[in-house]
């Protein structure tokens, strides 16, 4: 990684990034710039191996090929839709399949790309190891700052590369739609918004109901 150290960020602890905060950055030759309040560093030279090195600083560090990405903790809204959502698709996994939620890394094949879903779905894995390879299912819920990363760069990603089925929710509208991988193709096969409810037979049989993942 050159002489660039992720510990080196020295970033204020778990909000939204300011243009006063580049000043912290001490890397020089990368191109930086930052976006609803996402640091994105490209030209780095930063591998998978590097974001073992990440600060506790309350934010999200992912590697989207080979372009690091550090967003802020999500909301409180983002975490009851995430934690609703989790335990709905865990209470109707069968035999066989496990569910993660974040920070849960997923590492795929290279070292470009490392990223951590709000939820992943696997199949049965070594609960001893450190990060899942390329999931079932994986799951985004949308946030204002990550929206132009999760609803693009990382489906095409984690689709590209076999994950089977991806789900984005905004917890705004609210909504979710579903992405499935058909015949190499990804095709959206479902969405719902409000009370409306989206039943899906693959990975397993699942329903939701966007708006009762909003309510308490």
């Amino acid at each position: 990684m050159n002489a660039m150290t992720l510990t080196g960020l020295n970033l204020p602890f778990s909000r939204a990034l300011t243009p006063d905060d580049l000043d912290r950055i001490p890397w020089r030759g990368a191109k930086f710039e930052l976006l609803d309040g996402i640091l994105v560093v490209s030209e780095g030279n930063i591998s998978v191996d590097d974001l073992d090195e990440v600060p506790d600083d309350g934010h999200r560090y992912e590697l989207l090929d080979g372009v690091l990405v550090v967003s802020p903790a999500p909301n409180l809204l983002h975490q009851r839709v995430s934690r609703k959502l989790h335990w709905q698709i865990d209470s109707q996994a069968p035999v066989g399949f496990e569910v993660f939620a974040a920070p849960t890394d997923v590492r795929l094949p290279g070292q470009s790309t490392r990223m951590q879903p709000d939820i992943v779905v696997t199949h049965d894995v070594d609960i001893s190891a450190q990060h899942v390879e390329v999931p079932v299912l994986a799951v985004e819920v949308l946030s204002p700052s990550t929206r132009r990363h999760d609803t693009g760069l990382k489906k095409d990603l984690l689709m590209e590369a076999g994950c089977a089925h991806f789900w984005v929710v905004d917890p705004d509208v609210p909504s979710v739609r579903a992405w499935q991988l058909v015949d190499g193709e990804c095709v959206e096969v479902g969405s719902a918004r409000g009370v409306e409810s989206l039943t899906l037979d693959a990975p397993f049989e699942l329903t939701v109901v966007p708006q009762a993942l909003t309510e308490r």
